[in-house]
């Protein structure tokens, strides 16, 4: 089951859904088939050097990648994300102290 927000795509300003899923884990290898939205994507990011599912944006297709949504902008901290963003969860390629 996959849990809709809006925000702002970074890039171009456009209000766009944005979603995760029981189980996602930040920089998620895995993802339900059944009901994955087609903005939901396995792409590649630069920022982290690997693919993994992300959100992306239905107007200019630029990556919302996980650590804008669950640790800078916070959309979806009200399910749990909120602890991540506090520090129990590093950087990509990072370790927790």
């Amino acid at each position: 089951m996959f849990v809709e927000r809006e925000t702002e795509c970074w890039k171009c300003g456009a209000v766009i859904k944005v979603y995760t899923w029981e189980g996602h884990e930040l920089w998620a290898k895995e993802c339900p088939e059944e009901g994955r939205p087609a903005s939901v994507q396995w792409r590649f990011s630069q920022d982290l050097g690997e693919e993994y599912w992300v959100n992306t944006c239905s107007e200019c297709g630029i990556i919302q990648g996980d650590w804008f949504l669950y640790l800078e902008d916070l959309v979806f901290a009200d399910i749990g994300t909120k602890e991540e963003a506090q520090g129990v969860v590093p950087a990509p390629g990072g370790s927790v102290d």
